[in-house]
């Protein structure tokens, strides 16, 4: 388990969770339009984005993974483990955001990246909600 932070616009998480595959943001930082998540046909389940902080709003980074077709985006902080909440100022970017993100800390993100890139790089994870505001992502491991 690792604590997120939901984002303060767009959807939540529904309560029943959310499940799907990471795929890491290229740009890595999702300050301009990212790669979209690899064409699947083995699995209901849906892509989640994992997104480096800083450089750009978090309403732009979470719009470009929209765009690109992810299902929900994982922003990560940079050398820190402290979790932050996701804010946009324009009413008119929060109106266009319809996935739900979250946030968290350094650490969480290098257990994520480690975790994928292990010999099998499809690992599926699970968003679910804890306590009305945090967050807690399961990684589920293909036997």
């Amino acid at each position: 388990k690792s604590p997120a932070v939901p984002a303060c616009f767009g959807p939540p998480l529904p309560e029943t969770g959310l499940t799907g595959y990471l795929v890491e943001a290229v740009p890595s930082n999702a300050c301009y339009p990212i790669e979209v998540p690899p064409a699947s046909n083995r699995t209901p389940s849906g892509f989640f984005v994992l997104i480096r902080r800083y450089d750009c709003p978090f309403g732009t980074k979470i719009l470009h993974a929209q765009q690109a077709g992810y299902q929900a985006a994982i922003i990560h902080n940079i050398y820190s483990d402290l979790l932050v909440s996701m804010a946009i100022k324009m009413k008119e970017t929060r109106q266009q955001v319809l996935i739900p993100s979250v946030f968290i800390g350094g650490t969480a993100a290098k257990l994520l990246r480690r975790l994928k890139n292990h010999k099998n790089p499809v690992y599926q994870i699970y968003l679910n909600l804890l306590y009305n505001l945090i967050f807690s992502i399961y990684v589920l491991i293909p036997l």
